[in-house]
């Protein structure tokens, strides 16, 4: 896989982008909702906004990133014993 840009956080003119570069296509959906999940908790820190419980928010977008990268992107799944979804398999 190429690189992918995955998200680019703006606030008051500064600009973070990040690129992660997939070593492994099967994991793309999984990192891709966990940096997801990341930038959004650095959002809450830096506006001193509550943030969500850790896994909620990639809970919720894990399943769009399956979607817009297609099955393939999805066929590794969270480390044993870290699955938000509470299947530690």
């Amino acid at each position: 896989m190429d690189d992918t840009e995955l998200g680019t956080l703006t606030r008051q003119g500064d600009r973070l982008t990040l690129t992660d570069i997939f070593d492994e296509l099967g994991k793309a959906a999984r990192d891709g909702a966990g940096w997801h999940e990341c930038l959004d908790r650095l959002v809450a820190e830096l506006d001193g906004t509550p943030q969500r419980p850790m896994g909620e928010l990639w809970v919720e977008v894990h399943p769009r990133y399956v979607t817009h990268l297609g099955p393939d992107a999805a066929t590794i799944g969270p480390p044993p014993g870290n699955d938000p979804r509470g299947t530690n398999a």
